[in-house]
């Protein structure tokens, strides 16, 4: 297996049902890996993207503590190696070469927590990566990203991305920044999170 490496480009809401995906995009492709989540679920990476420090220790903290604490044991990379009907098989792989299953918005979230890098299978990018222009990006999901460190040819049209919207039911006028492609809620639009819970 090659893989190659990406960057977290956030979480983002889609569409007029406002689904929840984290964006990879391709250090060495342009193409954007959409990485479908729950809400609930992606909201601890959210949160901390938003400068919330919580009174109490976290599942990311927690999992980055019990693994440290081993004499030179850290983590090597988070490996995206297989995908098959919209299931990612996603690995975290420790610099001792042990692997641990993981579900991706847990396996990307630990990622960024510890600042370790994202690797997916050039094959799973093939398979269920699509391309999305920079122009794009940033007019629907607010995003100004680097551009790629490959010069890639780019599309004449932005066939893969018009596919992904037409498969979700979305048409192009349906996203517009400030209600639909935008970043996740601020986390001070939840009242009482910083308040200490046990």
């Amino acid at each position: 297996m090659a893989f190659q490496e990406v960057d977290c480009l956030g979480a983002r809401f889609i569409g007029p049902d406002e689904h929840c995906c984290i964006l990879l995009r391709g250090n060495d492709s342009g193409r954007i890996l959409p990485i479908w989540v729950t809400y609930h679920d992606v909201m601890p990476m959210v949160m901390r993207d938003s400068g919330y420090i919580p009174n109490r220790p976290q599942k990311y903290d927690i999992f980055s503590d019990l693994l440290f604490q081993q004499d030179g044991v850290g983590l090597e990379e988070i490996r995206i190696s297989s995908y098959y009907q919209g299931v990612f098989i996603v690995s975290i792989v420790l610099s001792d070469g042990r692997e641990f299953d993981a579900r991706p918005v847990d396996a990307i979230g630990f990622a960024q927590h510890v600042l370790g890098r994202i690797v997916v299978d050039e094959e799973v990018m093939q398979q269920a990566s699509i391309f999305i222009s920079d122009d794009d990006m940033q007019r629907y999901f607010e995003i100004y990203p680097e551009p790629s460190k490959k010069s890639v040819p780019v599309p004449d049209s932005d066939e893969d991305f018009q596919a992904l919207l037409s498969e979700m039911g979305i048409r192009e006028e349906d996203l517009e920044l400030g209600d639909l492609g935008s970043e996740l809620p601020d986390i001070d639009d939840f009242p009482g999170l910083d308040e200490d819970k046990n």
